[in-house]
């Protein structure tokens, strides 16, 4: 998880610096929307996930076992 976390945050903060970089721009797509406000969702979504495995993380050191996979059951 902790390898995971480091992996989505680093490309969280690229991607972050992409959509800074699309801002200075100032392009838009053909529906007239500013292509840095619908990029947005990539960073948000690499916090997402890191934040998920940090869940994770934390419940791994508490003492919860692991999820099993389906093909598991």
């Amino acid at each position: 998880y902790l390898f995971s976390i480091g992996v989505c945050l680093a490309l969280g903060r690229a991607s972050v610096d992409f959509v800074i970089m699309e801002h200075s721009t100032g392009s838009h797509y053909s529906i007239g929307v500013a292509s840095w406000i619908i990029e947005l969702i990539i960073p948000i979504t690499f916090f997402f996930i890191a934040f998920r495995f940090l869940i994770k993380l934390l419940g791994l050191m508490v003492g919860e076992p692991l999820e099993k996979q389906e093909w598991e059951r």
